[in-house]
């Protein structure tokens, strides 16, 4: 069983391997070349952050300073500053990494020796701090977060039932073993929200924690630090904790097979037909090794059984829990862009529950051409997903519901949402305003670019063309009017000069009579 030990003070973590984790690409080889981001000459290094004033300090925020810099899931980082010695001590070992020491052999009851595996390197680097200005939004966050105690690991931010079974479905990389795993599922809890919308990023960083296929549960906690630019502008401690249970509903006959189909039916409810998922009995609790158990948090109310629940292409051991309805309740994704106050929901399992919203306002004039208004306004609404390492662009079967503010000058107008792709028919749908009419929502099942505009109908369209035709044949005939033809001229002028010709005759001939 993998115990991971308090590294903050430099002390080196040992661990046993699983064996889903292959060897490292980084080498001892070239493992300066890691370094080098961090240190170009591999003496000095410059870091933004306020200089650590006590032990803890230096422990808490180097670690995640640095571990948020050169951190990868090919090899574990530990850094720390000295304030005796004013260095900063930084640990690189491999994944394998395990010392020189004796085993207890229970075949020949002896202590065997077991010589070093994988590979280790310390550098000492002499510092410089640069601190950033006070982040009151940072600070507030670290308010926000649960008061980290390691002595008691229900203060960490818990993972389990559908919302684990989402973790492991969509985070390639899921158990926390791996370095940057811990980070990675803490942003499927409530934290992914305090940030969202902010120039703002955290990180979490292994301090200490358990994680074994044996293991009936995982954890991991250490420092969390915010950082704006590059800057550490906030830290703390946090933790995140992987509790393996599915609930099923209360008035589950009391029999194996009836537990597997009711949990069975949740998941697949929540997931899909198409998602690989299967359940079968894995053996009593008993069975298990000492110490498999969730004894941080006991789980009760479970039927003496543990259950092997197969996600994707990973076996995970679970309980199996009877509760009331308010425990069975499907996790929905759900984030506020805190900029524009546009929210994005989906009860699709395929979207991630650690998905960042990301919008910005477009501005292209385009948009009035095409829509035939100019009371109009546009977004570029996108998702992305660490843990996939990839933009949630569209759904297969599952849609998003977005919620969307209404400026003043639409408040009252008929609305519609517009998709105008690059090629192709310009795509509507259909907003339903809140009874405040504040907002409008629109379901979906990609993103791109949106318009919210007042509705412009096909009659409103045709009457504006033909009082615009109307107005266009009024000014012709007023220009006919005052500007006459060159041609025209010419006539006129044309029976002028008869017309004083026949005067001047008429009045010779009277002349000649009298």
């Amino acid at each position: 069983m993998i115990k991971l030990k308090n590294i903050f003070r430099g002390i080196i973590l040992s661990v046993l391997l699983l064996p889903l984790i292959t060897s490292a690409k980084v080498t001892l080889e070239n493992v300066d070349e890691v370094v080098k981001k961090l240190s170009p000459d591999l003496e000095n290094v410059t870091l933004n952050m306020a200089k650590p004033t006590t032990p803890e300090e230096g422990d808490l925020n180097v670690n995640v300073y640095i571990s948020n810099l050169i951190a990868s899931d090919e090899y574990y980082t530990f850094g720390y500053y000295d304030t005796n010695t004013k260095k900063i001590i930084l640990t690189i070992n491999s994944m394998d990494y395990m010392p020189a020491h004796e085993e207890w052999d229970s075949q020949t009851h002896t202590q065997v020796q077991i010589d070093q595996k994988g590979w280790i390197k310390q550098y000492i680097l002499t510092p410089t701090f640069n601190a950033p200005q006070s982040n009151n939004v940072a600070s507030s966050i670290v308010s926000k977060l649960k008061k980290f105690d390691f002595t008691d690991l229900s203060t960490s931010y818990i993972l389990e039932d559908l919302s684990l079974v989402n973790y492991y479905l969509t985070s390639n990389k899921s158990e926390l073993t791996y370095p940057l795993a811990p980070a990675r599922a803490l942003k499927y809890t409530e934290v992914n929200k305090l940030y969202n919308g902010l120039d703002l990023t955290y990180f979490l960083t292994i301090g200490a924690g358990s994680q074994d296929e044996s293991l009936m549960y995982e954890s991991a906690f250490g420092p969390f630090g915010i950082f704006q630019n590059g800057s550490l502008v906030a830290s703390t401690e946090a933790g995140i904790y992987l509790k393996r249970v599915i609930y099923i509903p209360s008035d589950t006959a009391n029999n194996t097979d009836a537990y597997i189909a009711a949990a069975k039916k949740r998941i697949k409810d929540y997931v899909g037909e198409n998602a690989t998922i299967d359940i079968k009995l894995g053996g009593t609790l008993a069975s298990l090794p000492e110490d498999s158990e969730d004894t941080e948090m006991p789980i009760t109310g479970h039927d003496g059984n543990y259950y092997l629940i197969t996600i994707g292409k990973r076996t995970y051991k679970f309980y199996l829990v009877k509760a009331s309805a308010d425990k069975l309740v499907n996790p929905t994704y759900d984030n506020k862009d805190t900029n524009t106050n546009i929210e994005v929901t989906s009860s699709d399992a395929s979207v991630p529950l650690d998905t960042t919203l990301i919008v910005k306002n477009v501005n292209d004039a385009s948009i009035k051409d095409k829509i035939n208004t100019d009371n109009y306004v546009s977004y570029d609404i996108s998702l992305y997903s660490e843990a996939k390492e990839a933009s949630i662009t569209k759904l297969a079967n599952g849609k998003f519901l977005v919620k969307v503010p209404i400026p003043a000058n639409l408040k009252g107008k008929t609305l519609t949402i517009y998709y105008i792709p690059t090629t192709g028919e310009i795509e509507e749908h259909t907003v339903t305003v809140s009874e405040d009419s504040d907002y409008a929502t629109f379901e979906t099942d990609h993103f791109s670019v949106y318009t919210l505009a007042e509705k412009v109908t096909k009659e409103e369209t045709n009457e504006t063309v033909e009082e615009t035709k109307e107005t266009t044949e009024t000014k012709e005939e007023t220009k006919k009017i005052k500007n006459p033809q060159t041609g025209d001229k010419v006539l006129i002028y044309v029976v002028t000069s008869l017309l004083s010709l026949m005067f001047i005759v008429a009045s010779i001939l009277v002349i000649k009579r009298v």
